[in-house]
């Protein structure tokens, strides 16, 4: 008799919607970031062209690396080609081969696996990072005046 509530219990918890990433910005949960804030906090912002994507072994926990190409960029050049880290769960960041992106980007966390050595991270969760075809002209106008102030 004990079964049928942890079975309803199971149930239930297996048709809950899935989890989504939240944004935690500055210790406020569910924040709305703006594209200044993010670049102002990133160590690297770049329009960069998504080239590959290679699966991770990572002992249970689903990752890849994107092969980037960096296409212009903003503030900072993380390399001509930097490899972006991404664990396959709710918060991850699936961007599609061949296409171009807004990329936020820091160094990578100490604790990923020790084969994605020299990759970056990339800020997701709070949005500003998103496809380059989803960027506003005016975020566009935004993000050149940025970079070319940064150049003086």
């Amino acid at each position: 008799m004990r079964a049928i509530p942890l079975l309803l219990a199971l149930t239930a918890l297996a048709a809950a919607a899935p989890a989504q990433a939240a944004c935690v910005y500055r210790g406020t949960a569910n924040a709305k970031t703006t594209l200044a804030q993010e670049y102002r906090d990133a160590t690297w912002v770049v329009l960069a062209r998504v080239e590959a994507v290679q699966p991770l072994p990572t002992g249970g926990r689903g990752a890849v690396i994107y092969r980037l190409r960096t296409v212009t960029p903003f503030k900072g050049v993380p390399s001509a080609h930097p490899r972006l880290f991404a664990y396959k769960d709710s918060g991850g960041f699936y961007p599609t081969v061949g296409a171009d992106y807004l990329l936020f980007l820091n160094p990578p966390p100490s604790d990923l696996p020790r084969a994605s050595m020299g990759v970056v991270d990339i800020n997701y969760a709070c949005g500003q990072s998103r496809p380059w075809r989803a960027v506003s002209a005016a975020d566009r106008q935004r993000l050149a005046a940025a970079a070319a102030a940064k150049r003086r």
